[in-house]
């Protein structure tokens, strides 16, 4: 006798796609119109390529913004900070398209109970990481088409010191709003 566990799913109850069903076998899921994406809802028009990504959680699934295109859970907005975790009954939103999340009892999301995830601060830092990496070589790059061979390390720290610190001005009024709409 083989077991095959049922997997959890998200269903379009309203959208382009009405009826479809999307099996969650695994995680992280990319969402959106890009036919790699594992969630790929191609025939809403207000669809991103990248639109969201979802991740297992205890119990749930957290799901976070990828592009600027809005993504709700529950009717409430999340970010690509600031994230939602979506439960069993609950309804994501992503351009016209809504579906509901329907939790097997043997699925993914109630097998990951106790499993420790990165919360929202641990994702903002991988992403000012990659960001940081990413502005440091544009300044190198476009450090070495201005002086050619002759780029002096003087020239690549103050590039780097500029981009980190428009960067860092983005993310930080990011950080601190979510940080005062959690704290009041």
């Amino acid at each position: 006798m083989n077991f095959m566990p049922t997997p959890d799913c998200l269903e379009v109850i309203n959208g382009p796609e009405d009826g479809s069903e999307f099996p969650i076998i695994r995680t992280p899921i990319d969402v959106g119109a890009d036919p790699l994406c594992a969630l790929n809802l191609c025939l809403d028009q207000k669809i991103a390529d990248q639109h969201a990504r979802i991740t297992v959680v205890s119990e749930g699934y957290r799901v976070r913004r990828l592009d600027k295109a809005p993504v709700w859970v529950n009717g409430e907005p999340t970010g690509m900070v600031y994230s939602r975790i979506l439960r069993p009954g609950n309804i994501l939103k992503l351009g016209d398209t809504e579906l509901i999340f329907r939790c097997s009892p043997d699925g993914l999301a109630m097998r990951s109970r106790g499993v420790t995830t990165e919360g929202d601060l641990v994702w903002a830092l991988k992403l000012v990481k990659k960001r940081i990496g990413y502005a440091v070589w544009q300044a190198y790059s476009f450090s070495s088409a201005i002086a050619g061979k002759f780029v002096t390390p003087f020239v690549i720290i103050s590039f780097a010191l500029l981009a980190l610190a428009l960067l860092f001005w983005d993310y930080t009024s990011i950080l601190l709003s979510n940080f005062i709409r959690l704290r009041y």
